[in-house]
């Protein structure tokens, strides 16, 4: 019974860390996009 618990607590790490890692590599690959049509767009707001 324990060691079926520790067992679950391990995936469940497993899980979060891979769900954190996926968050994490989807925003900075968002955040590289966003940061250059952010530059256009602000550019664009200023000129018109």
């Amino acid at each position: 019974m324990e060691e079926d618990f520790f067992l679950i607590e391990k995936t469940q790490n497993r899980l979060v860390i891979n769900l954190f890692l996926m968050i994490f590599l989807s925003y900075i690959i968002r955040n590289k996009k966003c940061k250059f049509e952010f530059k256009k767009g602000h550019e664009f707001t200023v000129n018109s």
